[in-house]
């Protein structure tokens, strides 16, 4: 049986302190609450190879690309993955433990949504706490319409979970300006 979720991690690793960061993305994911899910790390031409870290993580597997940029390793990732819904994590994201969970409880609540959103945190890149507050997402249903027009805080993808159905439907990301996830 396929996997129920699927994360997709676009990754291009340079340097040791990028290895750590990613070895630290996939560590969160393995505390998730919910265990239904499959790791797709795309190495997007990375000089160092991801391969043995990725293979250190459960339910991990690599897969390598010529250098396309994010959006078209988000791409390969959607393709190689398996689970309904989907996603998206940078390289240097940390997965709070119910995030799973609370997005597949999202979706049970509205089965009408393409995806869903959870408030999240911020920290500096060295893991501390940032000087600024993060609003939470609004309360309401046809979130969309704020963030085309910049109403809310840009979320970055890790904050959000979407059906395979509208990945596909849409036919995954762009990168018209270099910020597929916008």
């Amino acid at each position: 049986m396929p996997p129920l979720v699927s994360i997709v991690v676009p990754t291009y690793v340079a340097s040791a302190r990028q290895e750590a960061l990613l070895d630290e993305t996939l560590c969160t994911v393995e505390s998730q609450t919910c265990d239904d899910y499959e790791v797709v790390v795309v190495d997007d031409g990375s000089p160092i190879s991801v391969e043995r870290i990725a293979g250190a993580h459960a339910r991990t597997v690599s897969v390598r690309q010529p250098n396309g940029g994010s959006a078209a390793a988000r791409n390969t990732g959607i393709a190689r993955s398996a689970g309904e819904y989907l996603v998206f994590l940078d390289a240097d994201d940390h997965l709070l433990p119910p995030a799973l969970e609370a997005g597949l409880h999202a979706f049970a609540t509205h089965p009408e949504a393409g995806f869903v959103v959870g408030p999240r945190e911020e920290m500096t890149y060295e893991g501390g706490p940032v000087d600024w507050q993060v609003p939470p997402p609004p309360p309401q249903t046809d979130l969309y319409v704020p963030l085309l027009g910049f109403d809310w805080y840009i979320i970055p993808p890790s904050s959000a979970m979407f059906r395979r159905a509208l990945a596909d439907q849409i036919g995954g990301f762009r990168d018209p300006w270099g910020a597929d996830d916008l």
